[in-house]
Order: structure tokens, then C-alpha cells, then sequence
């Protein structure tokens, strides 16, 4: 019997096996660490930052390279999320990179497409962020929208 192993089946034995060997045996409670596949995020003492990154994880295996992103002003993106430090409590904000016009359903495409899209974008700008960033999030939302010569009525059918 054969058993194929997709890529994410083998990242995630990697990256738990290097939990497991690694950062687990070092024993430290001040430490936040969460992964999503291949994605990771950690909160530590910025003197234990070098120490992780090349005694660590660059160390565990050559073919294995990770690359550092430190919070920046207080702000950090993770998956779809921006993490963001107000009065020492995290609020969560949805990150999204840049868009392009395409890449959203050109306004010729079926309306069940459009609606879809509509949806898709609102949900995220709902869901992925704190109540204080609804209104910030729907207006981004709703501009790439109009800017892809969507009317504003098909809003009002989502």
C-alpha cells in the first residue's frame, strides 16, 4: 500500500517535531507561540529573539530557513489578521494587502459571482477585525467595489 503525503502533511510533522525538540525543552513561560501550517507566531522577550531564531529554528535543519518580522509600531500582520498593542491589550484588525483591480469578479461575470464577492469581502472586514475598524473595513471594502464599476444597488441585494 502507497501513501501519498501532501506538502501541508509533511510541513505540519516537520514544524511539530521542531516544537517539540526545540522550543519545548527550553522550558519558558513567558513565551506565546501559535502556528497556522507554516505560519508562526511568537511572543518573547526581545532577549531571547536571536537565541530562537539562529540557535533555534535556522539551526534545526539546513533545508530549514526562517525569516524574522518583528512587531512594528506597536503592529503585526499574521495569516489575515494585523495584531495591534493599545494599552497593553491586543485588538485585532483585518489585514489585507494591497489589491489590484482584478482581483476581484470583473462586473461582466454572473451576478451569484458579484454577490459571492460582496459577501466574501464583507464577512472578512466583519469578522477578522475589532468593532472600532467595522466601518474603516466596509468603506475599504465597498471602494474596491465601485472602483470595478459595480453599482451600489448590488449591495443592497448582498
Amino acid at each position: 500500500m502507497f501513501l501519498k503525503l501532501g506538502p501541508n502533511i509533511l510541513v505540519e510533522i516537520v514544524l511539530r517535531d521542531l516544537k517539540e525538540k526545540t522550543l519545548d525543552t527550553l522550558n519558558l513561560n513567558s513565551i506565546i507561540y501559535q502556528r497556522c501550517i507554516d505560519d508562526i507566531i511568537m511572543i518573547a522577550p526581545r532577549e531571547h529573539i536571536d537565541i530562537f531564531i539562529k540557535v533555534v529554528f535556522n539551526s534545526f535543519h539546513n533545508r530549514l530557513q526562517f525569516i524574522l518580522e518583528i512587531e512594528n509600531d506597536r503592529c503585526l500582520s499574521f495569516l489575515d489578521l494585523l495584531l495591534k498593542v493599545k494599552n497593553n491589550k491586543i485588538i485585532v484588525d483585518w489585514f489585507y494587502k494591497r489589491r489590484s483591480p482584478t482581483d476581484i469578479f470583473p462586473f461582466y461575470d454572473p451576478t451569484f459571482h458579484k454577490i459571492g464577492s460582496i459577501f466574501s469581502l464583507v464577512n472578512r472586514a466583519i469578522f477578522l477585525s475589532h468593532p472600532r475598524f467595522h466601518q474603516k473595513n466596509i468603506e475599504f471594502v465597498i471602494n474596491i467595489f465601485l472602483n470595478n464599476c459595480y453599482p451600489l444597488s448590488l449591495f443592497l441585494i448582498a
